[in-house]
């Protein structure tokens, strides 16, 4: 037997496998370049009335219920689902919206740029971007069917207007440390953006929109102070209203999980939204008595059985009203909006 050749032969083989896998992981968590943090400004007219409409949606990239699956939703499917976002934000004659989990260029949803597609399809003048995800190639769900991966991701958060949007900050947070370098090489980033807002009787207002973490408690309790110690620095004394996906029920809630749609998520002594509470010049738009009650529960949207969407607003504002709306099936996605009305003193 040719030993040497057999040396040459597994040297070469481990050089490729290994090599290539390292040049495949490198190609896929690069970035792309063009994908910036930034405020677009559509040709639509602005908002003529001070009385602000708001909606606050995770829309998880308007894949439906399933949209965790993996896979390339159908074309369709996507389109049909934005279609009713839209209609949803026309219906209730919305004039600010903050939204998670909307895909610029995914391959999960036809490369479909659905920030400009909301923004033209509701006529909104303004939107600010904030970037969450910016990856060639996303492996999840974990399979080595790859066809099931997200594959190319660029997704954000956005605050549409109609009012000028004059100035974006970004509040960047850690990853949780419970995961491997690997995992959070290819995780989304979670952030809070803040926009400032100029009304036509000429005052301002600020927006948060946030997308705390999901699956680590203690990540999310560490990115709640982070939040508190920020807004208590800069936003204290100004117009403020904070909304998103807070991933997290009130300690007071009747049922704390586990959920059966998701039982490995651990809710109990969870004090993320009692951290918020902290800023008690920050309101909640649903009365405090009221907040376990299971009709305003966001999540999942076709049996909502718990709240993680929330709008908080400082004492600036006058609430008029709020509820927890619904879509028709089949949702185009897995949360229910958040609509408030607000007027500022």
């Amino acid at each position: 037997m040719n030993w040497d050749y057999w040396k040459d032969y597994l040297v070469y083989y481990y050089v490729l496998k290994y090599g290539g896998l390292l040049l495949l992981l490198i190609w896929a968590f690069t970035k792309d370049p063009k994908a910036v943090n930034t405020i677009h400004n559509f040709n639509f007219e602005k908002e003529s009335r001070s009385e602000i409409s708001f909606m606050s949606l995770n829309m998880g990239f308007a894949g439906g219920m399933n949209n965790l699956d993996g896979a390339v939703h159908s074309r369709g499917k996507i389109k049909r689902n934005l279609q009713s976002i839209a209609d949803k934000v026309k219906e209730h004659n919305i004039n600010v919206l903050a939204v998670q989990e909307i895909d610029i260029n995914s391959r999960r949803s036809w490369f479909k740029n659905q920030v400009k597609f909301l923004a033209k399809e509701c006529e909104f003048p303004y939107v600010a971007v904030a970037i969450t995800w910016n990856k060639k190639w996303v492996p999840y769900p974990t399979t080595w069917k790859l066809w099931k991966h997200y594959g190319k991701t660029l997704a954000a958060q956005a605050i549409f207007s109609k009012y000028p949007i004059t100035s974006q900050e970004i509040l960047m947070y850690d990853k949780p440390k419970s995961r491997s370098t690997v995992y959070k090489l290819f995780y989304l980033d979670r952030l809070t953006q803040f926009v400032t807002l100029t009304l036509p009787n000429g005052k301002t207002v600020s927006v948060g929109n946030l997308h705390l973490e999901a699956f680590d408690k203690d990540c999310r309790q560490k990115q709640s102070l982070i939040l508190m110690d920020y807004i208590n620095q800069n936003y204290q004394d100004k117009p403020l209203i904070l909304s998103g996906d807070f991933n997290a029920i009130y300690p007071g809630a009747k049922d704390q999980g586990p959920f059966p749609d998701e039982p490995k998520i651990d809710y109990k002594e969870d004090l993320t939204l009692k951290n918020v509470g902290k800023l008690t010049f920050l309101n909640d738009v649903f009365d405090a008595t009221k907040r376990s009650e299971s009709e305003f529960n966001t999540f999942p949207c076709d049996t909502p059985n718990r709240q993680l969407d929330h709008i908080y607003y400082s004492d600036h504002f006058v609430m008029e009203n709020s509820k927890i709306d619904t879509f028709l099936p089949p949702f185009p996605s897995d949360h229910r909006p958040v609509i408030s009305e607000f007027r500022l003193r």
